[in-house]
């Protein structure tokens, strides 16, 4: 059976879960959107504070679950403005290190909440 989950320290998700874990010989799981959203709701200011914010949240969730940055299988990341992607890329090369999942980068005219500039989400899979 499918299993949602909401990890602590982050602000819970008004209409989804943060993630969901497929059972069977491989852990499956996928972590929602993940923001610029301090553990109280509130954003940070500015687009790389945003991208540290959206990375510390992803791992938190992957770390509630026992999977951490190796296990992700492909990752999603939603910008809204072209010119942060060097930003974005020198983020990514510190938080991620040598892992570099499949991944697609969208530029797109907005997210749910007018502050937010980033966010990413994710699946990861590991063995049971």
């Amino acid at each position: 059976m499918l299993r949602y989950f909401d990890p602590p320290g982050l602000a819970p998700g008004a209409t989804y879960s943060h993630g969901a874990i497929v059972p069977g010989g491989m852990r499956l799981a996928t972590i929602a959107g993940q923001v610029g959203n301090r553990p109280d709701g509130s954003v940070v200011e500015g687009f790389e504070a945003q991208v540290e914010q959206a990375f510390g949240n992803l791992f938190a969730a992957l770390a509630d679950i026992g999977m951490a940055r190796e296990d992700l299988v492909r990752i999603n990341v939603y910008m809204t403005d072209r010119a942060d992607v060097a930003a974005y890329e020198r983020v990514f090369a510190r938080r991620m290190g040598p892992v570099k999942p499949p991944d697609t980068l969208l530029i797109v005219a907005g997210l749910a909440r007018a502050e937010y500039r980033f966010e990413i989400d994710a699946w990861a899979a590991k063995a049971d």
